[in-house]
């Protein structure tokens, strides 16, 4: 660490840790005091929606109150008057959603909206009315979900005796609308302050979130009863109850005049990180403001240092150029008058001392300098004029001539350079001693020379440029090896690289020979065998016909196994041609339209199997390169493959199409139809083996190995994934690097 990092990282410990104390003291207190306010903040809104609501309901039974004490109820008004007063008293004071008179039987005798006139009302509130006169029940309508305050208020006849009951119905959604109060401490990108009015009995009566609907027991309903008796207790009016990532406030209005306990209460779950948000912000303030002013005293205490220590930082960068033998900026020294000016003088005449030094070893050094690190080899160096300067004693092991001989005689490094390599040595001898050769020219050779003793040895060279002090060219540098037996191991090598690739063809040739043999011999016996097949096919077909009408039915069983398996016979050379032609066939690419040829496939099944409900969904625009009549080959057994064997599936469902599979196009046809058991895998590719019985799926057995020849010959490979009862997807791709289209 330098001299002025250490000033400041003193200066800058102290002012943080004096910063930092007061931040620390200042935070706590400040979050502290703002944490209470939020607190006795969100009491008071609490404590002020409950009253408010309070007040609401006090109003609303006053008004109900002179309703019922209107003369229209007792002097014997039509049916049709009271409906229409109602209907005015609800349209007057817009807060009723209904207004209903009801006798002390609990038929309703008029309503505001004309309704349930003569059937008896299903209200809890009846019996509360007959009891106390006036009150107020929430109740929720007949789907559950539509709560109300129903306000009621006894009605009195001319002689003080009760004729029925006056209810109204406030929509709790207008008490609500007086919890709604608490909307502003909703910030954006925060959690959610959750509100809930909450009966007496513990149910939802409203939320301003609304997660899981209303009418219904709260979460946490038997804790619940637990706080409000403990608030009841205590004969306060609300409690909180904290965790470490929320705050609960439950606040209730106590017992009203009647001595009952409120028919609601609220529980406000207010998120720490919301409600204390405000104080967390002051705290972040306070620490950016720590962050500018410890910046500011770096500053300071920097730009103090530098005055200080800049003469220091200027000597020893000298310093370390002069360790680098930089002798150029000695004079570049700024000139003071102070302790400092005299340092630098003494270091500037030290370093001029040195210079000099330098420069009288570098003269008698110079000569072996660049040879030093060559001690093995026949090494010299040769002056620009073509003179050697030095030869190491090396050269008389690989030459048989001593270096004196050469020092004595230039020529005679030309004369023992083979006959053959001497005309590109003497080349890159002249090239290599021109002074516009770049100093960092790096030039290698090699070739053979003649020794004393008539010894042909191989020699590897290396040479550059010899660049002195001052820039000059001092001629050239050169180390040269004995490389004949690495060379002598490099010709056996190629020898036998040579063998092994004749071997390697014959026995291709060979192999090549024998599997055209093979498909000839298939070919051949195929087509011999279909004249006979195509005989006893005609004689079976002659003796089914003299068959007919005779009474012995066992001949005609007989010839009917003949020509069916003459005929399956017939089938199953007629693949094995198809397969030889397959082979053998050149394959011609271009561009296919694999859905266009899926799609006239697909119709030609439809028609063949027009009984049944086949549904074929093809991938449009599936273009590859290939040869059209190998590959429409290739889909016809795959689609017939899917169609046979979903002829059990009501409606079939034949998918073609591609997905990538890293970064390789891989087409696929997926049926919905028996599948097969994926522990035979290893047969599906195999001639003449099969999976199911020939009497539920007929066929050759040899179309899927038709379809993987066709594939191997685009260059490709296929699979096949499967389940049995669940249907099969086989998949292949085309153009990969060796096939023939790639």
């Amino acid at each position: 660490m330098t001299f002025r990092l250490r000033i400041l990282a003193a200066f800058l410990l102290f002012f943080i840790l004096t910063t930092i104390s007061i931040i620390v003291y200042y935070y706590q207190t400040t979050t502290q005091n703002e944490q209470r306010h939020a607190m006795a903040q969100l009491q008071g809104n609490a404590v002020r929606a409950l009253s408010d609501m309070e007040r609401f309901i006090d109003e609303r039974q006053v008004e109900v109150a002179a309703i019922a004490t209107a003369r229209v109820w007792f002097d014997n008004s039509s049916l049709e008057y009271m409906n229409q007063r109602l209907t005015q008293y609800r349209d007057i004071t817009k807060v009723y959603e209904r207004i209903s008179l009801v006798d002390l039987e609990g038929v309703v005798k008029a309503d505001s909206d004309g309704l349930d006139i003569g059937k008896e009302l299903d209200c809890q509130c009846m019996n509360e009315a007959l009891r106390q006169t006036s009150g107020h029940e929430v109740e929720f309508s007949g789907d559950q979900h539509v709560g109300s305050v129903h306000i009621y208020r006894l009605v009195f006849n001319l002689q003080e005796k009760p004729t029925g009951v006056l209810i109204a119905r406030v929509p709790l959604i207008r008490l609500s609308e007086l919890v709604r109060g608490f909307d502003f401490y909703q910030q954006e990108g925060m959690p959610t302050l959750k509100v809930e009015m909450i009966g007496s009995d513990g149910l939802l009566l409203y939320s301003n979130t609304g997660e899981k609907g209303v009418n219904r027991l709260v979460d946490g309903w038997p804790e619940l009863k637990g706080y409000l008796a403990d608030i009841d207790a205590r004969r306060e009016n609300d409690l909180t109850v904290e965790t470490p990532e929320q705050i609960t406030l439950i606040a209730t209005r106590g017992k009203d005049r009647s001595g009952q306990g409120a028919p609601w209460f609220l529980r406000i779950e207010a998120p720490k990180k919301l409600l204390f948000s405000e104080a967390w912000l002051h705290g972040r303030e306070m620490v950016i403001f720590a962050l500018l002013m410890t910046l500011l005293s770096a500053t300071l205490v920097w730009f103090t240092a530098s005055s200080m220590i800049l003469p220091l930082e200027d000597l020893a960068r000298h310093a370390r150029a002069l360790g680098r033998g930089d002798f150029s900026k000695i004079g570049l020294l700024p000139q003071r008058s102070d302790e400092f000016g005299q340092l630098m003088e003494s270091f500037r005449s030290m370093a001029q001392r040195l210079q000099k030094t330098l420069d009288e070893f570098r003269q008698s050094e110079e000569k072996f300098r660049t040879v030093a690190d060559f001690t093995s080899g026949w090494e010299y160096w040769i002056a620009p004029d073509g003179s050697f300067k030095y030869i190491s004693p090396a050269c008389k092991r690989l030459t048989g001539y001593a270096p004196e001989e050469l020092l004595a005689d230039a020529r005679l490094l030309e004369r023992i350079i083979h006959p053959d390599d001497r005309a590109s040595f003497m080349k890159h001898y002249t090239d290599s001693l021109a002074a516009t050769v770049p100093a960092d020219a790096h030039d290698e050779l090699e070739f053979r020379i003649v020794t004393r003793e008539g010894e042909t040895r191989c020699i590897g060279h290396v040479c550059r440029p010899i660049i002195g002090s001052e820039g000059e060219y001092l001629g050239r540098r050169a180390s040269n090896r004995d490389i004949t037996e690495r060379k002598q191991a490099e010709q056996e090598i190629q020898r036998l690289n040579e063998e092994l690739e004749h071997l390697v063809l014959q026995r291709t040739q060979e192999l090549e020979k024998t599997s055209h043999e093979l498909a000839e011999f298939c070919y051949a016996i195929s087509h011999e065998l279909r004249a006979p097949i195509a005989r006893i096919q005609g004689f079976s077909t002659a003796l089914l016909e003299e068959c007919e009408g005779q009474a012995d039915r066992s001949r005609c069983y007989y010839v009917e196994r003949i020509a069916r398996s003459s005929t399956q016979l017939r089938t199953v050379i007629d693949a094995i041609l198809m397969l030889s032609r397959l082979s053998r066939a050149e394959i011609h690419c271009q561009q296919v339209n694999l859905s266009a040829m899926a799609e006239q496939l697909a119709g030609e099944f439809r028609g063949a199997e027009h009984e049944r409900r086949l549904q074929f969904v093809i991938t449009p625009d599936l273009t590859v390169k290939g040869d059209p009549v190998l590959l429409r080959i290739c889909l016809e057994n795959l689609l017939g493959n899917a169609v046979k064997y979903t002829w059990k599936i009501d409606d079939a469902r034949i998918e073609v199409g591609r997905e990538f599979q890293q970064e390789t196009p891989v087409y696929f046809i997926r049926d919905n139809g028996v599948g097969f058991d994926m522990a035979y895998i290893d047969k599906l590719f195999i001639p003449f083996q099969r999976l199911h019985r020939m009497e539920d799926y007929p066929g050759t057995g040899i179309g899927l190995v038709t379809v993987a020849r066709i594939v191997e010959r685009h260059g490709g490979r296929i699979w096949a994934e499967s389940r049995e009862g669940a249907g099969a997807v086989f998949y292949f791709t085309l153009g990969v690097a060796g096939g023939s289209c790639a």
